[in-house]
């Protein structure tokens, strides 16, 4: 039995968006949720609380703005377990 859908996968989009000292999760419009850890993220790193707490969904959910960091994340990039090109890191960034 295949229980894979056999068409184009439709855009990732968010609802909301949490924030620890480590990480920060993002709640997905189809119900589950991603952790992912601020380090990914350097301008999230170093923003303040504040800073972190000022964020808009974009196109229903389909992109993350950081207004106060002048930063753009798309939801399917963090599906698919994309970090910042601005990330020094050898594990390839998406």
């Amino acid at each position: 039995m295949n229980t894979l859908r056999n068409k184009q996968m439709e855009p990732m989009s968010a609802v909301g968006i949490t924030f620890t000292d480590l990480q920060f999760t993002v709640a997905l419009k189809d119900g589950r949720y991603l952790t992912i850890p601020l380090w990914w993220y350097p301008r999230l790193e170093r923003a303040t609380r504040a800073e972190r707490k000022n964020w808009k969904l974009l196109g229903s959910g389909v992109v993350i703005q950081r207004p106060d960091l002048d930063e753009f994340i798309e939801v399917n990039h963090l599906v698919h377990g994309c970090k910042s090109a601005e990330l020094k890191d050898p594990v390839p960034v998406c």
